[in-house]
């Protein structure tokens, strides 16, 4: 759709009309309309209502700084500085232009009575956009080129167009306003969708929360030695948290173990984190229930899975007979994995 762009042009004026002319020469050529004091009527070119109505029809401010501050308002500022603030608070894309060496304009140019207010205002701009220098007529209207072609495409405004090819689009624009309203239907359904599928995975977390699990401290049967053959088997107790028992054997269950593994791995690491019983004696060896326990809690909290497989044994000397056996295989699941994680990790 053929597009043109309002473009307001502000500077100084009388040290600066032959630069002025130019640039809105270079805005025409380009295709599009500039605005500026030299196009009022001369008895509104002071009025500030007029000046604020043209700055909000723009589509692009271009700021234009020489050598001079310019004449100044009730309030001690120049207008140029009065309009540029405006143009910022309304966030109209502002394109700044600063002549490369001011002070070798002629004298009656450059700024003698308000450098301080210049040079403030120059940070100011600086501060807040990228600024292209000049220093001919033909320069300004080289960087005005460029400047203005790039963010007309990068950040293109409402600009205006013909009437009739406005007109021409209302079915089009019809079309596209019932397809945008399709779009905001489906998307509604697919956010409840979205909503349903999260709470249904929440309620698949929650459903292991009445179990204890992490800091829970849970009592471990374990045997203590026998002191003399055919002694009834002494229990006793350790008392330590599931967490603890996970940092012990997770790390070892990334690949499968037997049951009969994950036995050994656990017997040695509780022996090292607690070698004495709740009565204060030195155990033995953790008992096969101690392991059915932790089994059992963790297919619970589905930190693992267990598989069970048929084994045969060699068969009996002097027979043909081979016994056979149930062995039951652990392996980390995905959320055993990331639990393990958290239990081994290092806390400050």
């Amino acid at each position: 759709m053929d597009k043109r762009y309002q473009v307001f042009v502000s500077s100084t004026f009388r040290d600066l009309e032959p630069e002025r002319q130019a640039a809105s020469s270079m805005i025409q050529r380009m295709g599009h309309l500039p605005a500026g004091m030299e196009l009022f009527p001369s008895d509104n070119s002071h009025s500030w209502d007029v000046i604020t109505k043209v700055i909000d029809q723009s589509d692009y401010y271009i700021l234009i700084i020489g050598g001079r501050y310019g004449s100044t308002t009730n309030e001690g500022i120049s207008y140029t500085e009065k309009e540029y603030d405006y143009a910022f608070e309304k966030e109209i894309p502002i394109l700044a232009f600063f002549h490369k060496d001011p002070d070798q304009l002629p004298a009656k140019f450059v700024e003698s009575k308000a450098k301080e207010k210049l040079d403030a205002f120059r940070s100011k701009v600086e501060e807040r956009h990228h600024r292209t220098t000049w220093k001919t007529q033909h320069d300004l209207q080289s960087a005005i080129a460029v400047s203005l072609g790039q963010q007309t495409n990068i950040n293109p405004q409402v600009g205006w167009i013909r009437g009739d090819v406005g007109q021409k689009n209302t079915e089009l624009l019809q079309r596209l306003d019932d397809l945008q309203k399709r779009y905001e239907r489906v998307q509604s359904v697919n956010n409840d969708l979205e909503e349903r599928v999260a709470l249904l995975q929440n309620n698949q977390v929650d459903d292991t929360e009445a179990f204890f699990q992490g800091n829970d401290i849970v009592s471990l049967p374990v045997e203590l030695p026998q002191q003399n053959k055919g002694e009834e088997l002494v229990v006793d107790e350790l008392e330590v948290t599931w967490d603890q028992v996970l940092s012990i054997v997770a790390p070892h269950l990334i690949g499968r173990k037997s049951g009969g593994e994950v036995k050994g791995i656990l017997q040695d690491g509780l022996r090292e984190l607690k070698p004495v019983g709740l009565s204060g004696e030195k155990w033995n060896k953790i008992s096969d229930e101690c392991i059915t326990k932790i089994r059992n809690q963790y297919m619970a909290l589905k930190l693992i899975q267990v598989t069970v497989e048929e084994k045969e044994m060699e068969a009996l000397k002097g027979t043909p007979f081979r016994r056979s056996f149930r062995a039951d295989y652990w392996c980390l699941t995905e959320r055993g994995n990331r639990k393990m994680v958290e239990a081994v990790a290092e806390r400050r």
